[in-house]
């Protein structure tokens, strides 16, 4: 079994390093692995301009749809989602003028991405080329059950949602990290219009980053804060069928320079509801998804039980014990949200309970014995 584990391990490393050719078809490969009579491993790897993370459970559904009917021995009775080209259609009918002006008023004065300063590496090192191929690792953390309930309750009480908490705590993060008081992150959205009759069971590539701009100042009460936060998302997502490329295209930031170097995903897809409602003689487990983007950090949050938050990174631009430190001040910024409605935001902690030892108490341990003479 360890021997297994190992030679699958090398496969996945080695169809992560490989990626993808765009001129070159198919932008997919699929290894089915046996590991005993009835146990196998199936490896997906595809491009995601193949497929959005919300049309993964759509293409395991039909997946397991069509094996139950194979199973016993039915005819196929299935009706098919609609087409992509829908969707295309409805993208060519929307007003881009209209979108490049309203993403030019919302980034005017913004000449510049928001730093990520906190304890990043050298950016320009002398490596060979064979250094210089781009690595990504991820750390993550759960909220507890307790502290994820108390969230829940939270955006229920005050009309919110667990997404607007996380990008509140991510700007909060990027402020003070950073000094500014006008932050920008991407934010990636589902872009899928309700307007369009069926978008829910297309399959393809929906989902759009967008920019998301927040001011941060001190003194600002936190509940209203986060509602107008809330109500700027909302705004946004009229235009959310404009391309990156454009809304780059209108802003101050200097031809070739990215508009934010972070970005943060919030996941509400099911990827074990498909597999409940059928009964084939196959069980799916442990389902795992491995992604990176081209931004140097993302942050993806998923919401059950327990609301768990995991970031990818570049290790060449940051190292795992920063992304840990990270990580612990999102979620005591996060949880201190939760903790502090009433009150300005300046006083929503972000140390660690180990950081405030050290600062408060073990660094400040300075007493010594000096000669009285």
């Amino acid at each position: 079994v360890e021997e297994q584990q190992q030679q699958l391990d090398i496969l996945l490393q080695s169809q992560r390093q490989q990626g993808f050719q765009l001129s070159q078809a198919p932008l997919m490969r699929l290894h089915l692995i046996q590991f005993a009579d009835e146990c196998y491993q199936f490896v997906w790897n595809h491009h995601h301009l193949l497929l959005d993370g919300w049309s993964l459970p759509l293409v395991l559904k039909d997946l397991l749809y069509f094996y139950q009917t194979f199973y016993r021995g039915e005819n196929l009775g299935h009706q098919p989602a609609l087409n992509y080209r829908n969707y295309i259609a409805w993208l060519q009918e929307q007003s881009l003028p209209k979108a490049k002006e309203f993403w030019q008023y919302k980034l005017k004065g913004f000449i510049a991405p928001t730093p990520l300063t906190v304890d990043t590496l050298p950016l320009l090192r002398e490596q060979s080329n064979q250094e210089q191929l781009v690595s990504f690792s991820e750390q993550q953390i759960q909220l507890t059950v307790q502290a994820t309930e108390k969230a829940k309750s939270f955006v229920r009480q005050h009309q919110l949602t667990i997404n607007n908490l996380v990008q509140a705590a991510w700007a909060l993060l990027l402020s003070r990290y950073s000094g500014q008081t006008e932050v920008v992150f991407g934010a990636t959205v589902s872009g899928r219009p309700p307007s369009l009759v069926g978008i829910e069971s297309m399959v393809g590539l929906f989902i759009n980053t967008l920019p998301v701009l927040v001011k941060v100042s001190a003194e600002t009460e936190l509940l209203p804060w986060l509602k107008n936060l809330q109500a700027q998302q909302v705004e946004c997502e009229q235009y959310s069928y404009s391309p990156l490329v454009e809304i780059q295209g209108v802003s101050e930031i200097p031809k070739g320079t990215s508009l934010f170097d972070s970005i943060v995903v919030f996941e509400n897809y099911p990827l074990d509801a498909a597999a409940e409602q059928y009964d084939c003689g196959l069980s799916i487990s442990n389902i795992q998804t491995t992604e990176q983007t081209n931004y140097p950090l993302a942050v993806v949050a998923v919401l059950d039980e327990q609301l768990s938050v995991k970031i990818t990174y570049d290790t060449s631009k940051f190292d795992s014990a920063t992304v840990t430190r990270m990580l612990g001040h999102f979620q005591t910024l996060f949880e201190g949200i939760v903790a502090n409605s009433v009150g300005s935001i300046e006083q929503l902690p972000m140390l660690t309970e180990v950081e405030r030892q050290q600062l408060l108490i073990d660094w400040n341990s300075t007493a010594a014995e000096y000669p009285q003479d």
